[in-house]
């Protein structure tokens, strides 16, 4: 909280309130007002009371515009701590926050793939870590599990074609080690990749 000693305590929230990915930040109205009802009375940090403000940010479910609002947050709000629910928040605003110092939790991108955008390899992927940026949510080797149990519920051939976005996530879904690959080859099942297809 290294901006909150004389001022109020900042804190950004991004999510995709428009585009196609808005039917996730429906609960932002929601989630903000229950933000605010809980924060009424300000926060104590180390025995001093702060107000909080929050300052709320849409990135209309498009990369450029997450990048955007995620770095007026940080450079221009100063906000003192960042919350992103949306995949390209949460991939744009990691780089930034840990060169400025800046708490960050995020969520709604795979862990997996928010790691393989921060430069984490099939190798690295466990043990990389970063000083000041924290993420939640699910990963391949989860999905891989729900797969397996759906599939192994009918009779099939056990040949599954695959396409993956070109998007970090995507990589890390079709690499043999971390992804969907690796889970289908030790259960039986052959892939036959169709490659990977950019996000319009």
């Amino acid at each position: 909280m290294a901006h909150a000693q004389s001022r109020a305590v900042k804190i950004g929230f991004v999510s995709a309130q428009s585009g196609v990915r808005a039917n996730f930040g429906e609960t932002t109205a929601w989630t903000i007002e229950r933000m605010q009802a809980a924060l009424k009375d300000g926060l104590k940090i180390g025995g001093k009371s702060y107000t909080v403000e929050i300052v709320v940010k849409d990135c209309q479910s498009d990369p450029n515009r997450s990048s955007v609002v995620t770095s007026e947050l940080v450079l221009r709000d100063k906000c003192d701590l960042i919350l992103c629910f949306d995949s390209d928040a949460a991939l744009a605003v990691g780089e930034l926050s840990d060169a400025r110092g800046l708490p960050t939790i995020s969520t709604m991108v795979p862990w997996t793939g928010w790691k393989f955008s921060r430069g984490a390899t099939p190798e690295t992927l466990i043990e990389k870590s970063f000083p000041y940026t924290f993420h939640f949510f699910w990963g391949a080797s989860e999905v891989v599990k729900n797969f397996l149990a759906m599939w192994q519920s009918v009779h099939t051939n056990k040949v599954v074609g695959t396409f993956y976005t070109d998007t970090p996530t995507g990589k890390a879904f079709a690499s043999p080690k971390t992804g969907l690959p690796g889970g289908m080859t030790q259960h039986g099942y052959k892939e036959v990749p169709g490659g990977f297809f950019k996000v319009a």
